[in-house]
């Protein structure tokens, strides 16, 4: 099973849509980690296995390409167009729902 970590400046709305969808989703909102830098973002969810979706296309692609430079690995990451809420959502729910967790990982996708 695949867990989002939504990027702070992600709307609650797409996360609280996908989880009424059966996804499991977090928003970093929630877990208090507002305000973080970037890597400290990936670093978190590196350590508890949750693939990162972000707008933030990138700073996320530098903090990749350092990462698997540095031999590290992450759970994926998903970047994504500032898009229209219901396209957000309608994007990042085919993708979950076509994706295994296991093939996300150390890995950057665009939808």
């Amino acid at each position: 099973m695949i867990t989002v970590l939504c990027d702070e400046h992600v709307p609650h709305s797409i996360v609280m849509a996908l989880r009424l969808r059966g996804e499991t989703i977090l928003h970093c909102d929630e877990l208090g980690r507002k305000g973080l830098l970037d890597s400290e973002h990936l670093a978190f969810s590196a350590e508890h296995g949750y693939t990162f979706f972000t707008y933030d296309i990138g700073d996320f692609k530098t903090l990749h390409t350092q990462y698997i430079q540095e031999g590290k690995s992450h759970a994926g990451l998903v970047f994504a167009p500032q898009l229209p809420v219901s396209e957000a959502i309608r994007r990042l729910s085919q993708f979950l729902q076509a994706h295994e967790r296991e093939e996300l990982a150390d890995n950057v996708w665009h939808i």
